[in-house]
């Protein structure tokens, strides 16, 4: 790829399931795609095996943004982003472990896997964003 172009990596849920807050990946793609100097992938995830098959795209990119996707799905992306010296920016809409601690959702394996997976992706991820911020 020419030295000039950046290449940005959006990792977000499958255009099928897209709604609401989920857009907001989607929202960054056709705003980015067709600025000069980019090169902007969208992946839709839907399950892990998706991202396990695109890995070589994803990990191609220079930034990697994670964006509307399962906590593990983030885990995987920043603790693999992590290891290859890779830029990941993840998105956090919330915070599955405690919404799903207050709708009692899911079962206490569930939980400790969310937990765990934010708690990755939190730590691992170079940067991140939570809209809740000041």
């Amino acid at each position: 790829m020419d030295s000039s172009h950046y290449n940005i990596i959006i990792i977000g849920p499958s255009v099928d399931i897209v709604s609401g807050s989920l857009l907001r990946p989607i929202n960054i793609y056709y705003s980015l795609k067709d600025l000069k100097n980019l090169k902007v992938n969208y992946i839709p995830i839907r399950k892990i095996i998706d991202l396990l098959l695109q890995l070589p795209l994803v990990f191609s990119g220079d930034l990697i943004i994670v964006s509307g996707v399962n906590p593990w799905i983030s885990a995987i992306v920043s603790f693999l982003g992590k290891v290859m010296g890779k830029v990941v920016v993840v998105d956090f809409h919330g915070f599955a472990w405690l919404e799903s601690v207050v709708m009692n959702s899911a079962r206490f394996p569930i939980k400790v896997l969310l937990l765990v997976s934010e708690r990755i992706s939190y730590k691992l991820s170079k940067y991140y964003y939570n809209h809740y911020q000041n």
